[in-house]
């Protein structure tokens, strides 16, 4: 039976067909994580300042609006067209196709909703299989979301980040926002092909890890509350899995990881 770690060192069943996140791979990312916090060997100062910037409602970046377009959470169990809209802010084209397979009656969509729906709400990825709950039913059906929005057509980017996107808009507690970018930085100076990082199953294990570090969580409540108090209530629906996806990926843009 394979199991899923904690920072905090408790465990979870993973399914089957899952790789336990190996060691080294948790705690190069969790270096990764902290300096792009500024509690490593990071530059508070910076990071205030990029987080800041990428918040900001009058700026050029997503910020909260990934969050707040629509009524996300009153339609969690759907797929909608403000759902479509949010994954755009996130620099995505979609494809018409793409567009027409997840909001009109079709099998994909049915597809899609019948996976979502077994994808809990409330649990946070920080707490998978608390309260003697097995997970992997629930992880299973993640693995079956991914892989029904990979499938669905896409002429440009890769599909695999706009099912992440996509996911992280209806689960915003449980699954992060990954793409090339941040998979490289929590992958550090490792090979991305020798680390796994960047495969859905061990990312989710990476973020559950973090998401439970005591200095990753200290550093994440200190920034949101540093942006509450510079955007007010424009920060409110941010989660702080949704604050960690931002650090990181201003972290790994800053860190050249985009052109690689």
């Amino acid at each position: 039976m394979s199991r899923g770690v904690y920072a905090d060192g408790r465990t979870y069943e993973l399914p089957a067909n899952w790789t336990p996140a190996e060691p080294a791979v948790l705690e190069v990312a969790t270096a990764q994580a902290l300096a792009a916090l500024g509690a490593g060997a990071g530059e508070p100062d910076k990071v205030r300042r990029s987080l800041v910037k990428y918040f900001d409602p009058d700026g050029k970046y997503a910020g909260a609006l990934f969050s707040t377009i629509g009524p996300s959470q009153s339609s969690a169990d759907d797929i909608t067209a403000a759902d479509l809209l949010a994954v755009t802010t996130l620099s995505m084209t979609l494809d018409p196709r793409q567009i027409r397979q997840l909001l009109d009656p079709s099998s994909k969509r049915t597809q899609v909703l019948r996976a979502l729906r077994q994808i809990d709400t409330s649990i946070p990825v920080q707490d998978l299989g608390s309260g003697g709950l097995d997970p992997r039913p629930m992880l299973s059906a993640i693995s079956d979301l991914y892989r029904e929005l990979r499938a669905t057509p896409k002429p440009s980017s890769t599909r695999w980040v706009f099912a992440s996107k996509l996911a992280a808009r209806k689960r915003p507690n449980l699954l992060p926002v990954r793409d090339n970018v941040v998979c490289k930085f929590l992958a550090g100076e490792r090979n991305l092909s020798h680390t796994t990082v960047g495969s859905h199953d061990i990312d989710l294990q990476i973020f559950g890890y973090l998401m439970s570090h005591p200095r990753v969580r200290d550093a994440l409540g200190h920034w949101w509350s540093e942006l509450h108090a510079e955007h007010g209530s424009v920060v409110d629906d941010v989660t702080p899995l949704r604050l960690l996806d931002v650090a990181l990926w201003n972290a790994g843009i800053a860190s050249g990881y985009a052109k690689v």
